[in-house]
């Protein structure tokens, strides 16, 4: 590409039409690994939930935000998933980046089955976002890669910004504000393509 510029494609407008609503919510997970598993029916590398955050869009504009963060030794997904469910009630959709949110909902359905009916209610409103920027959008410094973090700095680059893991004592803070970071990403990212795409 011999400029260094934004490319958008003319059916940007039609594939965010999903992400248009008074009442759109925007999830994101972090996870974690073990070699050997710490909590009941896992096995060894499988990921696990520890962590969401998630911004809410309200019918006069304004977003709220639930974030949850795992704390001690004892098995995160049940309260994680009740946390979730809480926070996503009232969402019409859910916006993702990636089919990843999806396969830990999954994940969550069969590791705390009493939320399961809820959970599976939460993953029929999830809407993926990835493939409306892989589709529609393109700019050079993509680098080829359509990843949240490689797309940020280029569409949106006041949000891209590093968060400075180098405080101890903030680490947890550090963990909420890095997913936070995430799904208000997202939400300013669906701002932008609307605003290429000329859609109100």
């Amino acid at each position: 590409m011999a400029e260094n510029r934004v490319v958008v494609e003319a059916t940007l407008a039609a594939q965010l039409a999903p992400f248009i609503g008074s009442c759109i919510g925007f999830l994101d997970f972090e996870t974690i690994i073990r070699a050997i598993p710490v909590w009941q029916d896992m096995f060894p590398w499988q990921q696990a939930a520890a962590q969401f955050s998630y911004h809410e869009r309200q019918p006069d504009g304004t977003y709220t935000h639930v974030g949850y963060l795992a704390e001690g030794p004892h098995d995160a997904r049940p309260p994680l998933a009740a946390a979730m469910v809480r926070a996503t009630a009232n969402a019409e959709r859910v916006v993702t980046y990636t089919a990843f949110e999806k396969t830990r909902i999954r994940d969550l359905q069969r590791a705390v089955p009493e939320l399961a009916p809820q959970l599976a209610a939460l993953e029929a409103k999830l809407i993926d976002l990835h493939p409306v920027v892989k589709n529609c959008v393109y700019h050079p410094d993509f680098r080829g890669s359509f990843s949240l973090k490689d797309i940020l700095t280029p569409l949106v680059p006041f949000v891209a910004d590093k968060i400075p893991r180098h405080e101890r004592d903030r680490v947890r803070q550090d963990l909420l504000d890095y997913c936070q970071r995430d799904t208000w990403a997202m939400v300013k990212l669906v701002e932008r393509l609307r605003e290429l795409a000329r859609v109100d």
